[in-house]
């Protein structure tokens, strides 16, 4: 196949992967993409980087609050972030309703965590 079409759903999904975890998403060694939509907060449970990925984050609605090593960015509707591979980033606090999507590249399992407890103390929002 030379290409996938496909819904964007109404809920988070794994568009494109390594591991897609349904028929919805794709394939793909070199792209991960993350839809998400939701009507509740969240947010990461500690801070990471990628040691070889670097990472965008592109808000359609609602608007998140990033720490990118020790600054607080939010991130609005029409927005996207760049976080460059080797960077500690976390999403601290989403203002629902939320829409966006989370796109990595290369897609690769390069994940390294610290915890919150390293660097700042977490939104008193959470």
């Amino acid at each position: 196949m030379t290409y996938q079409k496909c819904p964007i759903p109404d809920a988070f999904a794994v568009l494109s992967g390594p591991y897609p975890p349904d028929d919805l998403g794709f394939k793909s060694d070199q792209l991960q993409i993350l839809s998400n939509s939701r009507d509740t907060p969240w947010s990461d449970p500690g801070m990471h980087k990628h040691t070889a990925s670097d990472e965008a984050y592109m808000v359609l609605e609602g608007d998140i609050t990033l720490m990118i090593e020790d600054e607080r960015v939010i991130v609005g509707p029409g927005e996207i972030c760049f976080v460059p591979a080797g960077v500690f980033h976390a999403l601290i606090h989403v203002t629902p309703p939320y829409r966006g999507f989370v796109i990595r590249a290369p897609a690769l399992d390069d994940k390294v965590s610290r915890d919150f407890a390293e660097t700042v103390e977490q939104d008193p929002a959470d």
